[in-house]
């Protein structure tokens, strides 16, 4: 039981840092676009 509570909160984590991750980039493209659309 324990080690089931582990890899689940492991699992969550991993996920939720993986989501976060494709978060940042989808900013990160969209202000690039933002940028070259403005300033070039």
């Amino acid at each position: 039981m324990e080690n089931e509570g582990v890899v689940n909160i492991g699992g969550m984590c991993s996920g939720f840092a993986t989501y976060s991750g494709f978060t940042y980039i989808n900013i990160g493209f969209w202000m690039f676009k933002m940028y070259k659309k403005y300033i070039l």
